[in-house]
């Protein structure tokens, strides 16, 4: 995906629908979306609409969608003073000029337009993949995880994590992640050679798995829970899913599919 230099480069991305993203300064961020908002990403009919822009953080990767920022900017501009808390995080902090992790230290953000095409069409292709398998075997339960990984948000927030983890993972495991209505999902990103395997999944993938099941929240309620792997060695990326779907009765997986069956 391209790296816009400048503001005005990323707005002529924009006006192109050309996938592109824009390293900002907090104290940048309300101009940057005006501009934009005078685009026309926000509808007169639907003013939250600012879809194809996410924004994400270049140093924890908290990720916010477009609609997020939407609400952002209008608070900033009608002053108001009190924000509450959204599914993203507290807003608060964007009007403050930081990041939306009250944990981070970061003070800049990464607006992102359409996102990386290439990581999209991997996650897509993975995904049709396991419906087609869970299609032939009559999998509802794992249809419906399928089908939640493949809603906007969940897939935007997928492809953007690992854009942002790459760019950041030379010789360790990164990991985040993001809890949506009825379903968690973690990204990892690691560079790919056996000794980073090893110290990433400790123990081998299904004990890592079963301890990342315990911190996304699994035996808390009806959530399905997904884990996306990239693996980046010499500009190639591999990906890989751990889909897991809601618990039956016995609170176990009501269906799994783990397609990383090459992770020791």
């Amino acid at each position: 995906m391209k790296e816009a230099k400048t503001r005005n480069e990323f707005l002529d991305s924009v006006k192109n629908r050309e996938p592109c993203f824009l390293a900002v300064h907090f104290p940048d961020l309300f101009s940057n979306l005006d501009i934009l908002a005078n685009l026309g990403l926000h509808r007169e009919l639907a003013p939250n609409d600012w879809s194809g822009l996410r924004g994400i953080c270049p140093l924890c990767a908290s990720w916010v969608p477009g609609d997020t920022l939407g609400m952002v900017f209008a608070m900033q501009q009608i002053g108001k003073e009190k924000v509450t808390l959204t599914d993203y995080g507290d807003i608060s902090h964007l009007l403050d000029n930081r990041c939306i992790n009250s944990n981070c230290s970061s003070r800049e953000i990464l607006l992102i337009w359409q996102g990386d095409r290439a990581i999209k069409a991997q996650l897509i292709n993975h995904l049709q993949r396991i419906r087609a398998d869970a299609e032939s075997q009559a999998r509802d339960s794992l249809l419906q995880a399928v089908s939640r990984m493949q809603e906007y948000d969940v897939l935007s927030f997928s492809q953007d994590a690992i854009f942002c983890l790459e760019r950041n993972c030379t010789t360790r495991h990164l990991i985040v992640g993001r809890r949506f209505p009825n379903l968690s999902v973690w990204v990892s990103a690691l560079p790919g050679s056996e000794s980073a395997v090893t110290r990433a999944f400790f123990g081998g993938y299904k004990s890592y798995l079963s301890r990342l099941l315990y911190t996304a929240g699994f035996d808390e309620g009806d959530v399905a829970v997904a884990h996306w792997v990239s693996f980046v060695k010499a500009n190639n990326r591999m990906i890989n899913l751990a889909l897991l779907s809601d618990k039956n009765s016995l609170g176990t997986p009501r269906e799994f599919c783990i397609l990383p069956a090459e992770i020791p």
